[in-house]
């Protein structure tokens, strides 16, 4: 390390030893200051420069967001746990990297240990890839991510019903609303999903994509007569519908939660990094 007082020390030295260190002290810092920028660059954390370099893409930074990339960790920065309650989870080829996979027989899935780690009391986008397999029913119910309580209250949850991707939404937390898609899933085939909730116009917007679209559907809203229920309580789910208690046939990957409602430009910058197999936030593409 460069000493920067020693100049100061240089009265109580050899006045030819003084000299000598004046020179090397101009000459080292001469080399280190074009170098700054660079260390700077080195020890700032990863996840800022992965934030950074979405924002420069047009994304806001999200609450929390999941690669699976061998493991359940948050690239988000917000360390939001996710639980595995059975230990039985795979990963497999994702969009971006490793994505996590679900079976049904195995009744596996995942859960937020923290739900207060998100907040989604007002505006709130989520958004995932899913590739999913038909289930052991023709009119299956599969879940893809939610915020349903064991109690019957509720936020929301998006699902699969048969081949259809469905948003489940409760105004009053026991009365339960339906948003279908009109676009009929193709199973084996990746999708990207994505529900965003405007509170002040009590409106919720559902997309769904598939990754050989050439660009964001435009999507299907519906608003309501009542506010969407907040029940931040409850954990996050991944995997899992407890609407009907059904648990994923199949794969999700870049699972994101924003704590606000996307614009289509800012989803569609989402869609397109993923179908460039770029992650969304870390991830290995």
């Amino acid at each position: 390390m460069i000493r920067e007082e020693t100049l100061c020390e240089a009265s109580q030295s050899n006045p030819q030893d003084t000299e000598i260190e004046a020179r090397q002290t101009v000459a080292a810092k001469a080399i280190l200051s074009p170098m700054r920028p660079f260390l700077v660059w080195c020890f700032v954390p990863s996840f800022l420069l992965a934030l950074a370099d979405v924002a420069r893409a047009g994304v806001p930074a999200p609450l929390a967001v999941w690669p699976f990339d061998g493991d359940l960790a948050d690239a988000g920065g917000n360390g939001v746990v996710l639980m595995n309650p059975y230990k039985k989870l795979d990963y497999g080829p994702g969009v971006a990297g490793q994505a996590i996979r679900f079976t049904w027989e195995k009744r596996d899935y995942l859960r937020t240990q923290k739900p207060e780690q998100l907040p989604m009391e007002g505006d709130f986008t989520v958004s995932a890839w899913f590739n999913a397999v038909e289930g052991p029913q023709r009119n299956s119910i599969q879940g893809l991510v939610g915020r349903w309580d064991y109690n019957g209250k509720a936020q929301f949850a998006l699902a699969l019903a048969g081949s259809s991707a469905v948003a489940y939404l409760s105004t009053d937390g026991s009365k339960l609303h339906e948003l279908k898609h009109p676009s009929a899933v193709d199973f084996e085939t990746w999708y990207h999903v994505a529900l965003v909730h405007r509170a002040d116009a009590r409106n919720v917007t559902l997309y769904l994509t598939a990754k050989e679209g050439k660009s964001l559907d435009s999507g299907v809203s519906k608003t309501f007569d009542a506010p969407i229920h907040s029940e931040l309580k409850t954990p996050f789910t991944i995997g899992f519908n407890q609407y009907g208690g059904r648990f994923l046939n199949g794969a999700l990957d870049e699972v994101a939660v924003w704590d606000r409602a996307l614009s289509p430009q800012e989803l569609g910058e989402v869609f397109s990094r993923g179908c460039k197999g770029q992650p969304l936030l870390g991830g290995k593409p």
